[in-house]
């Protein structure tokens, strides 16, 4: 029993050899492209909200930026 663990390594060897991994990851990305390309939607629409949503966070940063230049650091924490 002893003698057969002789020569095994400790870990657990690989299942697919390095051609394999790469058919089976070459036919993955063919299916991925050809769902996104069959799923509907318009690319503009979808560019349009990516924009209005950019341009909310923009003002959104930039109204958060000039009340931090209106309000010191601290300036709340006053509890004496």
């Amino acid at each position: 029993a002893i003698r057969r663990g002789v020569f095994h390594p400790s870990h657990i060897l690989p299942t697919f050899t390095v051609e394999e991994w790469g058919e089976i990851e070459s036919r993955r990305m063919q299916e991925r492209a050809a769902r996104q390309q069959e799923m509907p939607g318009n690319r503009a629409d979808e560019i349009d909200d990516t924009d209005e949503a950019a341009d909310e966070q923009t003002l959104k940063a930039r109204n958060w930026d000039d009340w931090k230049d209106e309000h010191n650091r601290g300036s709340g924490n006053t509890l004496r």
